[in-house]
């Protein structure tokens, strides 16, 4: 009997495991893909729910992300009336900045793929904690022609050009290495 058991925990495990992959399928077909066409078909696409050992991980994650904040949207709405914008990457820093994608009320997702290019078009003083005077001091380490242009001085610049040594000694050990 403990056999029996053992395999119809089996069976509902994967019932459950098969479920959450159709819907995260379905909450990703809701979502802005930001830079879709830099992105493997198969991250969005829908996959074989009984072999997908082949799939990549983060892509899977992520998919499941969507989900759940899909899910937390809709609660949210249905029970104070509040809609919600949401962000999944695979960092707090860019999934904050996917969010503003999604907006109004609903959601964005930036695959690995295209962060780079999420960060080349976005703004230092855009990101968290950037906006006002360690945002300045950060721009000003940069080149002349891009420390002088808001637009031209994005996140993207920060990552090709400052080495964490010039951060550092720019900015003081605490702000250089956050």
């Amino acid at each position: 009997e403990t056999a029996d058991n053992d395999d119809i925990k089996q069976i509902k495990r994967e019932d459950f495991q098969r479920d959450c992959i159709v819907d995260s399928i379905t909450s990703l077909k809701q979502s802005v893909v930001c830079y879709q066409n830099r992105i493997p078909p198969s991250h969005i696409q829908q996959h074989d729910t009984n072999n997908n050992n082949d799939e990549d991980d983060d892509a899977k994650a992520l998919r499941i992300g969507c989900h759940i904040a899909h899910t937390i949207r809709r609660i949210v709405f249905q029970t104070l009336g509040f809609t919600l914008s949401s962000g999944i990457s695979t960092s707090k820093l860019v999934a904050k900045l996917a969010a503003s994608y999604g907006k109004p009320n609903g959601q964005a997702i930036v695959f690995p793929e295209a962060i780079t290019y999420v960060m080349d078009e976005t703004e230092i003083r855009k990101a968290r904690m950037l906006g006002g005077k360690l945002g300045k001091k950060v721009q000003s380490l940069l080149p002349p022609e891009l420390a002088t242009d808001k637009k031209k001085a994005t996140l993207g610049c920060i990552a090709r050009l400052l080495t964490l040594d010039d951060l550092v000694s720019g900015l003081g050990e605490e702000n250089g290495r956050w």
